[in-house]
């Protein structure tokens, strides 16, 4: 018999049990305590940070596991093994010594392949060679060994005769040594067509096949809806392949994640606590993941700040009114932060947290600035202005007191340049880059000044 266990929120009491007691007991018996299964316990363990200190090992019962089940395939060892992955299951049978070597190819194996191939299927030379049959294709490929099947008139024939009115299985016993897709791909070539009446059979095949699920989907439903995951539901449905079960569970729609609904209380919580607490402390607080409260808290406009036990810069109400009278003025981030012997990001950083938004408008004042210093550069209207370069050459042109300038940056500086179009002509029909032309020009009056 099957215990279901129920699908419920974890709760915060929940939690704290798991905390007091993942050392000394082990996850079946506190999904005993519970009413919660193994697998439940194993996972809420991740989330929570409770990582015991053999975990990982592989104890003996597990290596017996994989000992006694040869036969089956890692992902049907996962059931047996609900605490491993499909992955770290198959690369540990080979570590046992019970899986396929991934040795490198020899001469003796390819000559034994080009030999054999066509008398041989792929499972018969991965037998004999000890591989799996995707390395054997993958070998052949690389061999050029695949061949288009050769087709006589007679087999062309019989295709033309047997296509319209067989089924895939039906074609499939026909052409023994023909796979479907090969039969397909000559049909289309031939221009052959399926009947009526055989695709009436085909849809029959599938209806009767979906007929089969149609008595158990209620079942389903229920397993479903008890919380129960595939793998357990794998256990009701032994006539079944994990692959059947996924699939219609998509064709059901019943894959559907459910929303998370939180409470005025827990919000509430997640408002006053967010920013200075831990994510420890948050997840002893509130029944969710650390990825849930981000993404809650981001939808709030909540920014999250570790704390930290020697946290010298905290920011004086003094700095905040500071801040909040030069960015009226409308100084830039990097001249409060000079005043304030901060760095910029941190400036920035605190005016967002403040809610004071920069004013970028241009004023009259400024325009007229721009105007009057027309021969000025961009470095010394910069710092008149409080502004950025690329700022100044922008309202520059957009009030057209600039001239065609080209933007160069030279040992991590930008520099403009003057580009008139009588020059640009000229380049044009010269064949070469202004960029680098004007490049060529800073490097030798750089090398004068070195002189000089």
């Amino acid at each position: 018999m099957v215990v279901l266990m129920k699908q419920t929120r974890w709760l915060i009491e929940e939690d704290d049990i798991l905390r007091e007691n993942y050392k000394i007991k082990t996850d079946n018996e506190l999904a005993k305590m519970l009413g919660r299964s193994s697998v439940s316990v194993y996972y809420r363990r991740k989330v929570l940070y409770l990582k015991k200190e053999d975990e990982g090992k592989w104890t003996e019962e597990e290596d017996n596991i994989i000992k006694d089940n040869l036969t089956k395939t890692a992902f049907e060892l996962t059931i047996m093994l609900p605490k491993r992955t499909k992955g770290t299951i198959a690369f540990h049978r080979r570590y046992l010594g019970f899986g396929t070597h991934f040795s490198k190819w020899t001469k003796e194996d390819d000559i034994f392949l080009e030999q054999n191939h066509k008398t041989k299927t792929d499972n018969e030379l991965a037998e004999i060679l000890e591989r799996t049959v995707s390395s054997i294709r993958a070998r052949k490929w690389n061999l050029h060994l695949y061949q288009e099947p050769e087709w006589s008139l007679e087999d062309k024939e019989k295709l033309k005769n047997l296509y319209p009115v067989l089924t895939k299985q039906e074609l499939e016993k026909e052409f023994l040594e023909k796979s479907y897709a090969v039969l397909h791909g000559m049909a289309n070539k031939l221009n052959l067509f399926k009947d009526k009446k055989t695709l009436g059979r085909i849809r029959k095949e599938k209806g009767e096949r979906e007929s089969l699920w149609v008595k158990d989907d209620q079942k389903l439903k229920d397993l479903i809806g008890q919380g129960l995951t595939q793998k357990e539901i794998l256990l009701y449905f032994p006539n079944r392949t994990p692959v059947s079960i996924n699939s219609r569970i998509s064709v059901l729609g019943l894959r559907k994640k459910k929303l998370v609904r939180w409470t005025n209380e827990q919000l509430q919580i997640l408002r006053d606590k967010f920013e200075d607490s831990s994510r420890k402390e948050l997840q002893k607080l509130l029944p969710y993941g650390w990825v849930k409260i981000r993404a809650k808290a981001n939808t709030l406009g909540l920014y999250h700040r570790a704390k930290r036990e020697k946290h010298t810069n905290e920011w004086t109400e003094q700095e905040n009114e500071i801040v909040k009278r030069e960015v009226g003025l409308g100084k830039s981030d990097l001249q409060i932060a000079k005043i304030l012997g901060r760095s910029g990001s941190a400036v920035i950083d605190r005016r967002q947290r403040l809610g004071l938004v920069k004013n970028n408008v241009w004023t009259s004042f400024e325009d007229n600035v721009l105007r009057k210093n027309k021969d000025s550069s961009f470095e010394i209207l910069a710092k008149k202005l409080g502004k950025t370069t690329d700022a100044i050459a922008l309202r520059r042109r957009k009030l057209g007191l600039s001239k065609k300038m080209a933007k160069i940056s030279q040992g991590g500086n930008r520099v403009y340049l003057e580009v008139n179009d009588e020059l640009s002509l000229f380049l044009k029909k010269m064949g070469r880059d202004k960029h680098d032309y004007l490049r060529g020009l800073i490097e030798e009056d750089m090398k004068k000044r070195g002189g000089k």
